[in-house]
């Protein structure tokens, strides 16, 4: 009976150990894929070098040290930076620090209650680009988002679903300013941007319902 009730155990302790190992093979090889492919997939770079580079607001620095390079090597008639009121920081900076007319820079700041980007805030940002379009009638409606890395796909999404019918939009990813792009997962700051993104690309994608103001 002993001998029996010991077999019995070692069999499901068996099972056990073989169902954990598969488990932490598929793992092993899921974090693979996340870290190798995670990054590229959401840093994508799909410009259409029309007149208007539009520069995310909150971005760094060093960043938009990266946005001024991609500007001057374009033929970008115009930078517009979106966000909440942080952005006329951002347009001073590039003014300021980066010596660009200030005629060819425009900040689009979509009225908030309180002023506050509380929700949804990047495509509240491409809301108030999308009014000031419509304001100035444009002819030329292509759009190219400057963002950091890996922001840039939800980004791209977002403006596109806001700027349906008005622009025609396309995106480049800089590089983030706080780590490595090629080894995100070794950083604390790394790690927390890009698995939240995945996070913030599924609510995206499955869960947020935007609704577009009449023209």
């Amino acid at each position: 009976m002993n001998y029996r009730f010991k077999r019995t155990v070692r069999t499901i302790l068996y099972k056990v150990f073989n169902q954990a190992i598969i488990f932490l093979i598929f793992i092993f090889l899921g974090s693979g894929v996340v870290a190798i492919y995670a990054y590229p997939f959401f840093a994508i770079s799909k410009p259409l070098h029309g007149d208007i580079m539009v520069v995310e607001g909150w971005l760094r620095a060093e960043e938009l040290r990266s946005a001024l390079q991609i500007y001057r090597s374009g033929k970008y008639a115009q930078i517009v930076v979106t966000g909440g009121h942080f952005a006329y920081n951002t347009a001073k900076i590039l003014i300021s620090e980066w010596q660009i007319d200030p005629d060819l820079v425009r900040v689009v700041v979509r009225d908030i209650p309180n002023g506050k980007f509380e929700r949804d805030r990047t495509f509240n940002s491409a809301l108030g680009l999308r009014h000031w379009l419509l304001e100035v009638n444009k002819k030329e409606k292509k759009v190219d988002i400057v963002t950091r890395g890996h922001h840039a796909r939800r980004s791209f999404i977002l403006f596109q679903i806001a700027l349906d019918g008005v622009a025609k939009v396309g995106v480049i990813a800089v590089p983030p300013y706080n780590y490595d792009p090629d080894y995100w997962y070794d950083s604390s700051a790394g790690f927390r941007a890009v698995i939240g993104e995945i996070i913030a690309y599924i609510y995206v994608k499955f869960i947020f319902t935007p609704e577009l103001p009449k023209n």
